[in-house]
């Protein structure tokens, strides 16, 4: 364990935040035009930046939350296992996000069948 609690190996809370913000940032750049799905990403974006701000997730040494949490292994799981939730979350909303975007250039029938089949991967991925 290094000084912040963290296991050899596992990501601390800082670094998977930061995995959360490049991946938020990534799906921003899939979209050039100022769309709706682009302003609530945006909205996600500051609120979790702001969460990081208030509970100093990036700030070092001992204000940190990856060492306050270093005493209490099962809160620091279970919020490195949201963040890491929430990074895939994002990813997931990117990859969906990204093939709506690039099938409305196709023809209609083919943009309603190609939706048609994704989202029912995804429900069925899903359960």
């Amino acid at each position: 364990m290094d000084a912040h609690g963290v296991s050899e190996g596992q990501l601390s809370l800082s670094e998977a935040a930061a995995r959360c913000i490049t991946a938020f940032n990534r799906c921003l750049q899939q979209f050039t035009t100022d769309t709706r799905e682009t302003s609530l990403l945006e909205d996600e974006l500051a609120r979790f930046s702001l969460w990081t701000f208030h509970i100093n997730v990036f700030v070092e040494g001992r204000a940190s939350l990856d060492h306050r949490l270093r005493e209490a292994p099962d809160v620091l799981g279970v919020t490195l296992g949201l963040l890491e939730a929430l990074e895939h979350q994002v990813q997931d909303c990117k990859y969906f996000l990204s093939f709506v975007y690039v099938s409305l250039f196709l023809h209609t029938d083919d943009f309603i069948s190609s939706t048609s089949a994704t989202l029912k991967h995804v429900v069925h991925v899903g359960t």
